[in-house]
């Protein structure tokens, strides 16, 4: 059972602003934090960054790019190979990107 001020909300995103899935997970966000069932903390969070990141782009029709961390990883990890590979990290990338 949402709240008067989380309905309005609800029904803003919903209604108003014509996007039913950013209202849905900003319910079972809601729901979530209620219940504390297992997982709630990490749905939670990523449902309000998901809805901080896209809500307002989606809204104006705003094309949002999705970052390619990869790439921005492939150009300082030169830079820090010495680094990482004393600590391992250049294994494992290395064994990653190859899967």
């Amino acid at each position: 059972m949402l709240t008067k001020n989380q309905q309005t909300v609800y029904n803003w995103i919903n209604d108003d602003l014509e996007l039913p899935v950013y209202a849905e997970a900003y319910k079972g966000a809601l729901e979530q934090l209620n219940k504390k069932s297992s997982g709630y903390i990490t749905y939670v969070s990523h449902t309000g960054r998901d809805i901080m990141n896209g809500l307002a782009s989606d809204a104006e029709g705003i094309t949002r790019q999705r970052v390619q961390y990869e790439q921005l990883v492939d150009k300082f990890k030169d830079d820090w190979k010495d680094e990482w590979e004393e600590m391992g990290f250049i294994h494992q990338m290395t064994f990653q990107k190859n899967i």
